[in-house]
C-alpha cells in the first residue's frame, strides 16, 4: 500500500468512526428497527430468526455486546469494516491495473457518500460488501494461479457473505458457471469454491430447516421479496410495492393530520396517505384468513411465493412489462442518504446544505452507475471484466425475478469504480475516449435511461422530503410533469410537502394545473387542501366517479363522506 493511500484510508476511517460516534443514538428506521431488535435478542441468548439471514443479526449482537447494549458499537465496527473494504478494493485494483488506477479508485470509494452513510446506518450492506469484495479479489487470484485453496477461501468468504445477504448465492452459482463454461480444467477450482461456500451455509441451512420443518437455504424472506415485485397491488408505473404504505416519518403526515383536524374537525389516519398503501392491511387480513398469524413465518413465505406465482401466471405480460422498471429501480441513484437528509432523520439540516449534499451524492453515484458500465464494456478482455459481468448479470436476473431498489446495486459499486479508473489510468496508454464512446456508448445510454425512468419514483416514493425542505420538494417534484412512469407520485409528493409547509392553496394550484389533475387521488388531495365545503364535496365526488373504490376508502382513512 502506498503512503498516499495510507493517508486516504486513515482520513476515511477517522471520518467514518467520528460519524458513527456522532450518530450513536440515531433513531432506527424501517428495517433497522427489526435488525436492532433481532440483534438484541441474540445478544441476550436467543437464536437467529430464520426470516432474516443470520449473519447481520449476529454482527449486531456482537456490536451490542462490545458496547454494553449501545448501537454505537455496531456503528463503529461497521466504520472499521467499511475502511477495510476500501483497502481490499484498492489492493485488487493495484494488482490488476497499477498504482494510479488503484489510488484513484480506492480514494473515491473511501469517501463515496453512500458508503460513508451506510457505515453508520444499521443495514447489512457494509458487512456484506466486506465479504463480497474480499471474495471477488480471491476469485481473481484463484483463477490466475489455478489454485484450489484460494478458490476455497473465496468460496468461504462468499458463503459467509450469503449468511449476511442471501443474494450472494446467485453470485456463487454464476461464478461456478463462469468457470465451467470457460475451461473444463477449472473444474477443480469450481468444486473447491463450491465447497468453500457450503462450509458456512450448510450447517446453518440444516439448523434452519429443522426449525422450519422444511428446507430453508438461508432465510425465509425470499417469498416476500418475490411477492414485492409480483402481485396484484402494484400501481401502474412502479416496479413493486416496496415502501408503499409505510409511514413517511418526514413531518408531512403530522402536518396534514393537524391541518385536517383544525380546519375540518376530523382525525385522519395519518400513517397512510394513499389508498395504494392499503395492501399492507389487506395482506395481513388475507394471511389471517389463511390461518397465518405470523407474517415472517415459513407458512407466510409459502403464501407469498404462491400468490406471486399466481400473479405471474395470471398476467405474464404485466410481469414482463415491469422488467424495465425493476432494472431501472435497481440502477437508480442512491436515495438512502438523500432520504435521511431531506426527511431530517439526521436532525434538522439547513435546507441549502442538505440539497448540496444530495447533489454531491448523486454526482458521485454517476461515476459507478453511469460511467461504470460503459468503462467495463470498453476495457479489454480480462478476468476482472468477465467476472464483473458474470456477477452483474446474475444480480440483474435476481432483481428482474423479484424486485429492485437502489441499495441492491451497492455490492457492485467497487467493481464499477475500479473499471472507471482502470480505463482512465490505463497503464499501456492505448485506451482512448473514442474507444470508450464506440464500445461503451450503448451501455452509457442505457444507464442514463435507467436514471431518467426511475427519477419520479426516486423523488415521489423513496426520497419524499419533509416540509422543511419544500424547495427540494419543488425541484424534485418537477419530474411529476413529465410523461415518465410513476410521475404522478412526484406530483403528489410536491403538493403534499407544499401543503405541509403551510401553503395548501399553492398545493391545490399545483395539482389543479398538473398533467395529473384528473387523477382520482389528485382530486382527493385537492379536497383536503381547499377550504370551501362545496368545492371539497365536488372534488370528492369527482374522485369517487374516477375510482369507485375511494367511496369506501375516503370515510375510513380521511374521515369524510364523499
Amino acid at each position: 500500500m502506498s503512503r498516499a493511500f495510507g493517508l486516504v484510508l486513515l482520513l476515511s476511517g477517522l471520518l467514518k468512526v467520528a460519524l458513527a460516534l456522532h450518530f450513536a443514538d440515531l433513531a432506527p428506521r424501517y428495517d433497522e428497527v427489526e435488525f436492532l431488535d433481532l440483534g438484541r435478542r441474540m445478544a441476550e441468548g436467543a437464536a437467529p430468526h430464520p426470516f432474516r439471514a443470520p449473519g447481520y443479526q449476529a454482527f449486531v449482537s456482537i456490536g451490542l455486546r462490545v458496547a454494553n447494549g449501545d448501537p454505537a458499537g455496531v456503528r463503529v465496527l461497521q466504520a472499521l469494516l467499511s475502511t477495510l473494504t476500501c483497502f481490499l478494493a484498492y489492493r485488487t485494483a493495484r494488482r490488476l491495473f497499477g498504482e494510479r488506477a488503484a489510488l484513484a479508485a480506492g480514494s473515491f470509494l473511501a469517501f463515496y457518500p453512500s458508503l460513508v452513510a451506510y457505515s453508520h446506518l444499521l443495514w447489512a450492506e457494509t458487512l456484506f460488501l466486506t465479504f463480497s469484495v474480499g471474495a471477488f479479489d480471491r476469485l481473481l487470484a484463484a483463477d490466475q494461479r489455478s489454485c484450489p485453496k484460494t478458490a476455497a477461501f473465496a468460496g468461504l468468504l462468499l458463503g459467509v457473505g450469503a449468511l449476511v445477504r442471501s443474494m450472494a448465492l446467485p453470485l456463487a452459482a454464476a461464478t461456478i458457471v463462469w468457470w465451467a463454461l470457460r475451461d473444463s480444467r477449472r473444474l477443480a477450482l469450481g468444486l473447491a469454491f463450491a465447497a468453500g461456500v457450503a462450509l458456512p451455509v450448510l450447517p446453518w441451512s440444516m439448523w434452519a430447516s429443522a426449525q422450519a420443518g422444511r428446507p430453508v437455504l438461508v432465510d425465509t424472506n425470499g417469498g416476500y421479496n418475490l411477492f414485492s415485485g409480483n402481485n396484484e397491488w402494484i400501481p401502474p408505473g412502479l416496479p413493486g410495492i416496496w415502501s408503499l404504505g409505510l409511514a413517511l416519518q418526514n413531518g408531512t403526515e403530522e402536518a396534514r393530520a393537524s391541518w385536517l383536524a383544525t380546519q375540518r374537525g376530523i382525525q385522519p389516519r395519518a400513517a397512510l396517505l394513499r389508498p395504494e398503501g392499503e395492501w399492507r392491511f389487506d395482506v395481513a387480513a388475507r394471511l389471517r384468513d389463511a390461518g397465518i398469524d405470523d407474517a415472517s413465518s415459513v407458512a407466510a413465505e409459502d403464501w407469498y411465493s404462491s400468490r406471486a406465482r399466481e400473479e405471474i401466471a395470471r398476467d405474464p405480460l404485466g410481469a414482463l412489462g415491469r422488467v424495465p422498471l425493476k432494472l431501472a429501480s435497481w440502477w437508480a441513484p442512491d436515495f438512502f442518504l438523500p432520504r435521511h437528509l431531506l426527511r431530517d432523520w439526521y436532525g434538522p439540516v439547513a435546507p441549502t446544505a442538505a440539497v448540496l449534499l444530495v447533489i454531491g451524492t448523486w454526482l458521485a453515484a454517476a461515476v459507478p452507475l453511469l460511467l461504470g458500465p460503459a468503462s467495463l464494456v470498453s476495457l479489454p478482455g480480462s478476468r476482472f471484466r468477465a467476472l464483473s459481468f458474470t456477477w452483474l448479470v446474475a444480480a440483474a436476473v435476481l432483481h428482474v425475478v423479484s424486485f429492485g431498489v437502489s441499495r441492491m446495486h451497492l455490492p457492485y459499486v467497487p467493481l464499477l469504480v475500479t473499471a472507471v479508473f482502470a480505463y482512465r489510468f490505463d497503464r499501456d496508454d492505448v485506451l482512448s475516449a473514442a474507444r470508450w464512446w464506440r464500445k461503451g456508448g450503448p451501455a452509457f445510454a442505457l444507464a442514463i435511461a435507467a436514471w431518467i425512468i426511475s427519477a419520479p419514483a426516486v423523488a415521489g416514493v423513496y426520497v419524499c422530503p419533509g416540509p422543511r425542505h419544500v424547495g427540494a420538494a419543488r425541484w424534485l417534484g418537477a419530474v411529476g410533469e413529465t410523461p415518465l412512469p410513476a410521475s404522478r407520485h412526484a406530483a403528489w409528493m410536491r403538493a403534499e410537502v407544499v401543503a405541509a409547509a403551510g401553503d395548501p392553496a399553492a398545493a391545490n394550484r399545483l395539482l389543479r394545473d398538473s398533467r395529473h389533475a384528473d387523477d382520482a387521488w389528485s382530486l382527493v388531495l385537492r379536497a383536503t387542501f381547499v377550504t370551501d365545503a362545496e368545492e371539497r364535496r365536488a372534488l370528492m365526488s369527482r374522485a369517487v366517479a374516477a375510482d369507485p373504490r375511494l367511496g369506501i376508502w375516503i370515510p375510513r382513512m380521511i374521515g369524510e363522506t364523499p
